[in-house]
């Protein structure tokens, strides 16, 4: 049997799973992809230090950079996190305040949170 793959997806006023899926959860209008922005962050006055350093021990030799927000007062970790990662383009998890980002990706996430206004500290290598 032979699949038909003549789909075309309507316009957006036109999709019911989405207006279903709205007013389900309360929301008026879906935004795009762009869910966490440096607006978002700065929602809260920040301030404090912030470092960032990286390891390998105990990851099979590969690089994680951490940021270390334990200095850092106010401020919606969240979010912060969702947009740093979004920035630098890899994953990563927040756990407790120090948020763990795959790769060494120590010169963009300092340049980010210094545009937030963050004193940054590099500790390492």
């Amino acid at each position: 049997m032979r699949k038909n793959n003549d789909f075309q997806a309507g316009s957006e006023k036109d999709n019911s799973f989405s207006d279903a899926l709205s007013s389900a959860l309360g929301i008026d209008k879906v935004k795009d992809s762009t869910f966490f922005s440096i607006d978002d962050c700065l929602e809260k006055s920040v301030s404090g230090l912030v470092e960032i350093y990286f390891e390998k021990k105990g990851r099979n030799g590969k690089i994680a950079t951490l940021v270390d927000f334990n200095k850092m007062d106010g401020g919606d970790l969240f979010s912060m996190a969702k947009s740093l990662k979004k920035l630098c383009g890899v994953g990563g998890s927040l756990n407790g305040s120090v948020l763990l980002l795959q790769g060494d990706v120590r010169n963009k996430s300092e340049a980010f949170l210094s545009d937030l206004g963050l004193k940054t500290k590099r500790i390492g290598g």
